[in-house]
């Protein structure tokens, strides 16, 4: 049985327009198999808005969960190398499918207020598939893994992918 805060996949795809339905499957699937191409593990998993909140919405939730993290992912130096990794696993989405761009990335921003040790935002890749008509805002996941994102979870989510 299913987590309570866990939405089935094909429940929430039949929700979205038919092009948001495809893009975002097509956006995840090239995600994860890029993960998986990079020899990582993790999963793309919905979240936010789009999840409890009528359509339309100005864009769709993804956080990138990753199995395959070392060091503390907390810390600000940390963050900045996982959103590196984050990044990278964008471009290389974007190379390998050429419906998928990228149309803005976010460097994570320590908090000044706090002398730099702690992050004021985590950064994300924001991707627009060619069909969708809002784009995908993809964040990376500061757990160790999907097992302790779902536990930490308080609010709900979708996996949509998993490599």
């Amino acid at each position: 049985m299913a987590p309570p805060l866990e939405i089935a996949k094909d429940a929430f795809l039949k929700r979205l327009p038919e092009a948001e339905r495809t893009a975002l499957d097509e956006t995840a699937s090239t995600l994860a198999s890029t993960l998986l191409g990079q020899n990582r593990r993790g999963a793309i998993v919905a979240v936010g808005g789009s999840l409890r909140k009528p359509w339309p919405r100005k864009d769709i939730d993804l956080v990138l969960v990753r199995e395959d993290h070392t060091g503390n992912p907390h810390s600000v130096d940390y963050s900045r190398e996982d959103f590196h990794v984050l990044r990278s696993v964008a471009e290389e989405a974007a190379r390998q499918n050429p419906d998928i761009a990228i149309t803005e990335t976010l460097e994570p921003q320590p908090d000044e207020e706090f002398g730099g040790l702690f992050l004021r935002f985590d950064g994300k890749v924001t991707l627009q598939h060619r069909a969708s008509s809002v784009p995908f805002e993809v964040i990376r996941s500061a757990d160790k893994n999907l097992e302790e994102f779902i536990e930490n979870r308080r609010s709900l989510y979708v996996i949509l992918s998993q490599e």
